[in-house]
């Protein structure tokens, strides 16, 4: 099998990081989508509605903290700058429980679809990627042994 690329996204609605190798859990890449913007009521924001929020790059540090643009997340200037985008009383949450993924539905579909076209390997979770498939994929927009990341 042969993965094109891998990329995680610590930040919910940040550009993320590209990965040489992935710690794989049941619910998808490691430390993916662990930081995420919340209103004053505790509801999730997401680049849908403050499409500012893609401006800034979430990554891990070697010691697997969360960065915001090369700042740990709990550095009060990456706080000030996601309130410029989403506005007074936002808040950077860590997250890295099952209801991170909330905004996201089942992937079960997706999944099956991909076997269905013979792919050779599906992972799948709140993150969905997958490798080679043997089979031709008329149709699906994506030549025959094509790689995606998402």
């Amino acid at each position: 099998m042969h993965v094109a690329e891998i990329w995680r996204y610590p930040g919910k609605s940040m550009a993320g990081e590209q990965l040489d190798t992935a710690r794989l859990k049941p619910t998808g890449i490691e430390a993916h989508r662990v930081l995420q913007v919340r209103n004053g009521l505790g509801r999730m924001i997401t680049s849908r509605t403050h499409p500012g929020l893609l401006g800034h790059r979430a990554a891990l540090s070697e010691k697997g903290i969360p960065l915001v643009d090369g700042r740990p997340w709990t550095d009060p200037t990456v706080l000030a700058d996601i309130q410029q985008i989403a506005g007074a009383g936002a808040q950077l949450v860590y997250n890295d429980g099952l209801d991170r993924f909330d905004v996201m539905p089942s992937l079960s579909q997706p999944t099956e679809l991909l076997w269905s076209l013979g792919a050779t390997a599906a992972v799948s979770g709140p993150t969905l990627w997958w490798a080679e498939s043997t089979a031709s994929m008329k149709g699906c927009g994506k030549a025959a042994n094509s790689s995606s990341a998402t």
